[in-house]
């Protein structure tokens, strides 16, 4: 049965303790991690709360096209819980909500998470020494609460003069809208964050015309994914030490950068961003040191090689 069914069960029954030793906000990677470690020390005691419907975090609120993960899927797991059957050397949004999917299950945290369960207030009982937690499905009690919903599932809309009034269809990455058929479109993207990276490469082969607006230029990496190969996988599964080897040499590796990344800008080399064959566009070279802001990655060769404008 599925994580999911079996924690709405639980509460539509009215089975559902309201109280428990510890309370853990969010069933991203933060709290799953939080839940295993607890069930490891032999603490059975403990309630999760997912305010969406199911569990992921951030991977399960962003589904954006072109969703993906810029750090190696190797080191982007669990240290004790390594995937043999990841598909790509980064890992795309639906393969990594499977992960956490199936790390839940294998380490018996369904029955402790309560999802669509949105936390909307906790005040501490002195008195009492009890957290008191309203929730969407009602009132909660916890002696310890540990706090993991993560920021990148919460949206950040810009307060633009004239949105509200705007006729068009509008929508954040990380509220994707899937049943807006983009195609033939006038679309215009604000921000070139890690999303923008991402999503828009995606959205200019299908639309008529793209804008993308941009206040602060970031550093464009290269993005090394490719496929992990079949061969590949069978020896992870066989021999499990080898796979925590490249996972060690992939967190050196990464450790290793950020010196390098924080000299200045002759240590990375400055993704180059060509026009599309029916506009302009102004390249922004980042004028601080690439260390000092989040680098982002793109598997394209350009920046934004095939986007149709960006405007500062």
């Amino acid at each position: 049965m599925a994580v999911e069914s079996v924690s709405r069960t639980a509460q539509e029954n009215g089975s559902s303790r309201r109280h428990a030793r510890i309370g853990i906000l969010g069933a991203g990677f933060g709290g799953i991690g939080m839940a295993i470690r607890l069930k490891q020390a032999g603490i059975e005691d403990f309630v999760i709360w997912e305010r969406d419907d199911g569990l992921g975090g951030t991977w399960w609120a962003n589904s954006y096209p072109g969703c993906q993960c810029d750090i190696p899927s190797h080191l982007y797991s669990f240290s004790f819980a390594p995937n043999p059957e990841w598909t790509r050397t980064y890992p795309l949004q639906p393969e990594l909500k499977r992960y956490l999917r199936s790390v839940a299950d294998r380490f018996g945290i369904a029955d402790h998470v309560h999802i669509g369960c949105e936390v909307t207030a906790a005040q501490w009982d002195d008195a009492a020494g009890v957290w008191r937690i309203e929730t969407a499905r009602g009132p909660f009690t916890v002696e310890l609460l540990i706090a993991a919903p993560g920021f990148l599932s919460e949206p950040s809309t810009p307060d633009l003069p004239g949105l509200a009034d705007f006729e068009g269809t509008t929508f954040h990455t990380a509220r994707w809208n899937h049943d807006h058929d983009l195609t033939g479109r006038l679309v215009a993207v604000i921000g070139t964050g890690a999303s923008a990276i991402q999503v828009v490469p995606r959205m200019q082969p299908v639309v008529e015309h793209l804008d993308v607006f941009q206040r602060t230029p970031p550093w464009v990496m290269p993005h090394r994914d490719r496929p992990i190969t079949e061969a590949e996988r069978r020896i992870y599964r066989r021999f499990p030490t080898l796979q925590r080897l490249v996972r060690a040499g992939v967190y050196w590796v990464r450790e290793l950068l950020v010196p390098a990344s924080s000299i200045g800008p002759g240590s990375c080399g400055c993704l180059s961003a060509s026009p599309g064959a029916t506009s302009s566009v102004t390249l922004r070279i980042p004028t601080c040191a690439p260390g000092s802001l989040r680098a982002t990655c793109s598997a394209a060769s350009g920046c934004f090689h095939r986007t149709t404008g960006i405007r500062p």
